[in-house]
């Protein structure tokens, strides 16, 4: 760390040199003002022997213009671009923490790797800084066409507060700059670069930014970057498949490895078109697994590994007090016949979904089936009962003695009310014995009414459909290396593996590679003949569908 220093730079001052880039270096520094007034804030500043080059300036003055006009909770805030003697420099937000290159070299020295849930977590707020930057519509109504082009670790700050910053877009090419990158040059980290980067494509697109945190994420999970350093990388990156990360870390999740293979698809044409496609992956895979992840646990994470004191209101363990009961379907509160708007995105090489009954539902593995919601009586509803004792009644002289009179009246006149009313059905036969036909029509009589009451009587006392009380449990096809696959039909369906109830169509599940032998029948009829299908389930890159039909 370096020594203290009161260089005065316009407002600032230059308190603690922080690092030195490619062509500018960074500065911790302080603005002061009226009243005691301070804030700490990071000064960005031209090399001084690059200050005279066009290039490089112009190339400093487009990060400037870029990043002043992005607004983000997960990307560094750019507050003044300044020039004092012809010297450019940028005034930026100041997030102290650890980016993800300290991160990991922290981490590598303890023999310690970062856990699956935070590294999922971590990579889906960089993808959430990502899809606003790719998609970002500027002032005028102009698409700016923004692409980084250097996501890496060293690029992504964790705060101690546990929110993530995406930072330099030094590198980042809009349609909007003014610095051209030159025929044959290359910007960016060699281990980090897409295919189509490396061989300096006219036309890079937001794709070569997924391809890199493919590559970041696969580095939080392993601790090693997938193709090597330097010029190995770039030879492993345009030949050599993606190496398996259960090699390194037996434990990572089949799903998992499958969007990391996704995401680092030589090809763009197959890789994730989007950071939302990728991040609504990750982001199913964590309601799926139950992992977790959050800020609050990040907090404690970056803290611990930098020994600072992890406070009360940053502890991972929630507080005590009262707490709601989620049902594992929320999805089963929305109105009868709303599909879910919640598909997921497996790139290039999953069908397109769309709102029908055929679209998968988003469920935890070993969820019950779809019951029917029973309205509960409450006391704001519109529709709950209504008191029939008003509040001026209970209120009147005599207090809640008077109100236990009234309350015991009133139960009292409902049982002499419903015992009238037993006594009148249970003497109403014989008021009529005068009118009855001689024995002969009696008989016939009988019969009758005999018959005609057995056809009402079969509706209300038939079984209830096996779907309210069979108990789905998708458990046998539920591989924790398994792949992602969904079972639909043409019908609602309930399906069934080995004798056992798996649960409604569309279903969701995580099955091992293999063959497997399915039963589907008719959700809405209580004995439908069940018709065999056998899947085959096959080592993907992403979403397996399997379309059934009654």
């Amino acid at each position: 760390m370096s020594e203290p220093v009161s260089e005065k730079l316009g407002k600032y001052t230059l308190v603690r040199h922080l690092a030195t880039g490619g062509m500018a270096e960074i500065w911790l520094a302080e603005q002061e003002g009226p009243g005691g007034f301070n804030k700490q804030l990071v000064i960005k500043r031209v090399l001084p022997h690059l200050a005279r080059d066009s290039q490089f300036t112009q190339m400093f003055l487009d990060e400037a213009r870029l990043v002043a006009q992005l607004t983000h909770p997960n990307i560094g805030q750019i507050y003044e671009l300044g020039e004092i003697e012809g010297s450019y420099f940028i005034a930026m937000e100041y997030i102290e923490g650890l980016d993800g290159s300290d991160v990991l070299e922290m981490l590598t020295g303890r023999g310690q790797r970062m856990p699956i849930g935070l590294a999922v977590y971590a990579t889906i707020q960089v993808l959430q800084a990502l899809d606003y930057a790719h998609d970002f519509i500027d002032r005028d109504g102009n698409f700016v066409g923004l692409v980084h082009r250097d996501v890496t670790p060293h690029n992504v700050i964790i705060s101690n507060d546990g929110v993530i910053k995406l930072v330099d877009f030094g590198v980042a090419k809009a349609k909007a700059n003014h610095s051209k990158t030159q025929t044959g040059a290359v910007k960016g980290k060699l281990a980090y670069m897409a295919p189509e980067q490396i061989a300096s494509s006219p036309d890079l697109d937001r794709r070569v930014d997924i391809f890199a945190v493919g590559v970041m994420f696969y580095e939080f999970l392993t601790g090693s970057k997938p193709f090597g350093e330097d010029l190995v990388a770039v030879n492993a990156i345009l030949n050599t498949p993606t190496p398996d990360p259960r090699e390194l870390r037996p434990e990572i999740p089949q799903s998992l490895v499958n969007i990391i293979n996704l995401a680092l698809a030589k090809k763009r044409e197959e890789r994730y078109q989007g950071a939302q496609a990728l991040m609504d992956d990750l982001q199913d895979f964590m309601r799926a697994s139950g992992m977790r992840g959050n800020q609050r646990e990040l907090a404690a994470f970056v803290r611990e590994l930098q020994g600072l004191e992890v406070t009360h209101s940053w502890q991972t363990q929630s507080l005590g007090g009262p707490r709601a009961r989620i049902t594992e379907r929320e999805h089963a509160l929305t109105a009868p016949g709303t599909p879910s708007t919640m598909g997921v995105k497996t790139g290039p090489q999953s069908p397109a979904l769309t709102p029908s009954s055929h679209a998968p539902e988003i469920a935890r593995p070993q969820t019950a089936p779809q019951q029917p919601v029973q309205q509960q009586p409450h006391a704001t509803s519109s529709t709950a009962p209504v008191n029939t004792l008003s509040h001026e009644s209970v209120s009147t002289s005599g207090g809640g003695s008077a109100g236990l009179v009234v309350a015991f009246l009133v139960v009292v006149v409902a049982i002499l009310g419903a015992g009238a009313v037993v006594f009148y059905l249970f003497i109403q036969p014989d008021d009529s014995p005068k009118k009855k036909t001689p024995d002969s029509k009696v008989t016939k009589t009988t019969k009758e009414v005999t018959d005609t009451k057995k056809e009402p009587s079969s509706k209300p006392k038939a079984p209830v459909n096996e779907v309210d009380i069979e108990k789905a449990d998708p458990s046998p096809l539920t591989h924790k290396d398994g792949f992602l696959v969904f079972v639909r039909s043409d019908k609602k369906a309930k399906v069934y593996y080995e004798g056992k109830y798996l649960g409604l169509t569309p279903l969701k599940l995580f099955p091992r590679k293999g063959s497997y032998a399915l039963e589907i029948t008719d959700a809405s009829k209580k004995s439908a003949k069940k018709v065999k299908h056998t899947i085959k389930v096959k080592e993907s890159m992403g979403m397996q569908s399997f379309d059934l039909t009654l």
